[in-house]
């Protein structure tokens, strides 16, 4: 492991313990503990280009090491969505089909 890997991995680990998941906020979406501010809202912004900075001061609450973690959390989380996405579309497939020849 890389020096680089080793902080991006301490880096998440950190913030796993400053999330919370709770379906009576946001329906379940991981969200920062304490705040109704979701993780991959806050990930989004910052891998759409948005400066940390910016972010920090529209949410306050948050500091600068929430917002890198959120986008390596936002990062991580795209990248394993795909093949959910993929088997969830193959079912409904596999469902249609099976409607059509009721």
């Amino acid at each position: 492991m890389t020096i680089d890997e080793a902080l991006r991995a301490d880096l998440y680990k950190k913030g796993l313990a400053r999330i919370v998941s709770d379906k009576k906020v946001l329906g379940g979406e991981p969200v920062f503990r304490g705040t109704r501010l979701s993780v991959r809202h806050v990930g989004g912004m910052r891998l759409n280009g948005e400066p940390t900075e910016r972010i920090l001061g529209d949410y306050p609450d948050l500091s600068a090491e929430d917002v890198e973690f959120a986008a390596l959390y936002t990062r991580f989380e795209a990248a394993a969505r795909p093949n959910q996405i993929q088997s969830a579309n193959r079912l409904l497939q596999h469902q249609r089909a099976l409607n059509e020849k009721r």
